[in-house]
């Protein structure tokens, strides 16, 4: 395996004047250095800079940071943040029962009886028939949710192929316990049409992270498909980026505001702070302030 030697090297303040008269500059410009071992011969190299390189740097945008070979040459390069890493939106397949009522029937109309399980999830939903003689008889669609511990983004519903196209709405309702429902979207659209080869369809109702055990489709009319499916895009869990700890000293303001300050010596990009208090048991309410330098006012952080 091949290595490569880079030095990420910082200029001193005469390396700024040579620079600002467009010299050349050369690895002695620098004030200090820092070897990175690229491994493999391949033509593009990532690598992540030290927490040394950012606390010897005096601009926060690394402008004063160049990369040279071990011929003493520039090397070209870019500095950038680590993008988040990018995955597909976890999806969970939700168990349904259909359940007949009444076109038009209000909430109080529908009624159900169901066994759910000790954990909550549903075994058994039947109707009890409350429809007239000759009233017309439309469907309603429990979902069964309760084993899904994240936000629910969306549903996608999947139907029979239908014979005749149609355009219909959706109410969703949301429970906790199969009693008391809460209404999440309100006539949704649903469609499936198609004409002269062109077809349009609409599966997907957007929930906007709802979070509930139960959910309920009430549509709208008689035109409702025969679903055959109903699956949930969840609202995915954001992964905490990889820290590198830095342990700081710290010593008391000698102001009158009593706090305690630190420094970490250069630029650090700070994604948290942790605080050891020196008893346990202790309980404190804090500020957290910053500032680039001691000519700045202080900026409060949370």
């Amino acid at each position: 395996m091949k290595t490569k030697r880079l030095w990420v090297l910082m200029l001193s303040g005469s390396a700024m004047v040579a620079m600002a008269a467009e010299a050349p500059l050369t690895p002695m410009d620098f004030a200090k250095g820092y070897t990175l071992n690229a491994h493999g011969g391949h033509a593009l190299h990532e690598l992540t800079l030290p927490a040394d390189v950012h606390r010897g740097v005096t601009r926060a945008d690394l402008g004063d940071v160049r990369v040279f070979n071990r011929a003493g040459q520039i090397v070209p390069h870019a500095f950038r943040e680590s993008p988040p890493e990018s995955t597909a939106p976890p999806r969970r397949v939700l168990p349904y029962f259909s359940v007949a009522a009444a076109t038009g029937a209000t909430r109080a109309d529908l009624f159900m009886t169901v066994r759910p399980r000790p954990d909550g999830t549903i075994v058994d939903v039947r109707a009890i028939d409350r429809v007239r003689s000759g009233g017309v008889r439309g469907t309603v669609q429990v979902l069964d949710a309760s084993q899904t511990k994240q936000p629910i983004k969306l549903l996608e519903l999947a139907w029979a192929a239908p014979a005749a196209g149609f355009y219909t709405s959706v109410d969703v309702e949301a429970s906790n316990d199969l009693q008391h429902w809460w209404r999440v979207v309100h006539r949704a659209p649903v469609a499936s049409l198609e004409q002269g080869g062109h077809r349009l369809e609409q599966r997907r109702v957007e929930l906007g992270g709802v979070r509930a055990k139960y959910l309920r489709l009430r549509w709208a009319d008689a035109a409702a498909p025969v679903l055959t499916g109903v699956s949930a895009e969840l609202v995915p869990s954001v992964p905490l980026p990889r820290l590198d700890w830095q342990r700081v000293v710290v010593t008391a303001d000698s102001g009158e505001s009593g706090g305690l300050r630190f420094d970490v010596s250069g630029p650090l990009r700070v994604e948290r702070v942790r605080i050891e208090p020196p008893e346990q048991n202790s309980i404190a309410q804090i500020e957290l302030l910053s500032r680039a330098d001691a000519r700045q006012p202080w900026r409060s952080r949370g």
